[in-house]
C-alpha cells in the first residue's frame, strides 16, 4: 500500500506542477504580447514622426 500512496502521491505533484507551468506559461505568453504591441506602437509612432 505504501507504493500506491507514493505514486498517488508523485501524480498529485505532476498535476499541480503542470497546472502552475501551464498559468505561468499563459502569463509569460500575456506579458510578451503586451511588450511587443507597446514596442510595435512606439515604432509606428516614431515612423510617423520622421
Amino acid at each position: 500500500m505504501p507504493l500506491m500512496r507514493g505514486i498517488f502521491h508523485v501524480w498529485s505533484m505532476v498535476g499541480i506542477g503542470k497546472q502552475f507551468y501551464t498559468s505561468a506559461w499563459r502569463e509569460a505568453n500575456i506579458i510578451m504580447n503586451g511588450t511587443v504591441g507597446v514596442v510595435a506602437g512606439e515604432c509606428m509612432r516614431m515612423k510617423v514622426n520622421f
